[in-house]
């Protein structure tokens, strides 16, 4: 009987704390540059924002495509992980994503220097910055220009952190 007891006190337990986490959400969650989830100068951004889609994911990619159709209203392009090599950090400095495993490529090519009756060849410079974050529950804008990634709070609620996130990504690029 004593045993019953203890079960049933655990249960109970164990009940009103799912009950408690399934009732949490994101509504008291906030989204600021101070807070560091947003970039400083993300509302000077006019170009267009590479998000990072991740067909593996159960479900991911149709609540990406719904949150960003019905949330963004600037220019969005959703891209497979591995095409990021392929867009420029000059055109497309921000990406938006969960699950960051890649690296960006940035090649800088400097101009022939003449003077002098010299001339010095010019050269390229490539550098990498990789980030490698892989998480479904928070979200991330990466500026690549600076290599900086702006990270958002946990949720075990990952469409509504997301939806959450980007109306803020929305809010202040158009302020």
């Amino acid at each position: 009987m004593n045993n019953f007891k203890h079960l049933m006190s655990a249960i109970t337990v164990v009940f009103f704390l799912l009950i408690g986490l399934a009732s949490s959400n994101t509504k008291h969650m906030t989204f600021t540059k101070e807070a560091g989830q947003i970039p400083p100068d993300f509302n000077k951004f006019k170009d267009t924002l590479l998000v990072v889609g991740h067909s593996d994911d159960m479900g991911y990619n149709k609540y990406l495509k719904k949150n960003f159709e019905d949330d963004y209203t600037g220019k969005y392009k959703i891209i497979r992980p591995k095409e990021v090599k392929n867009y420029p950090i000059e055109k497309y400095r921000y990406i938006f994503d969960h699950s960051l495993n890649y690296s960006s490529k940035t090649t800088m090519t400097s101009t022939p220097i003449t003077g002098g009756g010299n001339v010095t060849n010019g050269g390229s410079n490539t550098s990498y910055h990789t980030s490698s974050y892989a998480s479904s529950d928070v979200f991330f804008i990466t500026d690549r220009k600076i290599e900086k990634d702006y990270v958002t709070k946990s949720s075990a609620f990952f469409s509504k952190l997301m939806k959450a996130y980007i109306k803020a990504l929305n809010e202040e690029r158009q302020n």
